[in-house]
């Protein structure tokens, strides 16, 4: 079987800067699925940077080939600090770190 990986299209890129479209890359934050992960590959990630315009193909290809076990999950991590940050800023609340 092969390998399906997360295709990423404009809708994914709604929040005006890299940093805020990162902690929204889930599948849906609000009714999450049983598997909501869009971050499941290197290349997953690698296809996020080059999407959003922070990579080039070279640049996205050399990440796709990171073979650190643990890549992904800090990539999620810094996702999910970010989101931290984010989600009560535009809830209008104060944030965990005021």
């Amino acid at each position: 079987m092969a390998q399906t990986h997360t295709e990423w299209v404009p809708e994914h890129f709604i929040g005006g800067h890299s940093a805020l479209d990162l902690s929204n890359a889930v599948f849906d934050r609000r009714v999450p699925a049983p598997d909501n992960e869009l971050f499941k590959s290197t290349q997953d990630v690698a296809n996020w940077f080059m999407a959003s315009g922070l990579a080039d193909h070279h640049q996205a290809q050399a990440v796709s080939e990171i073979e650190d076990g643990r890549f992904v999950e800090r990539v999620r991590e810094v996702r999910e600090a970010s989101f931290q940050i984010f989600e009560p800023i535009a809830a209008g609340k104060p944030s965990a770190t005021e």
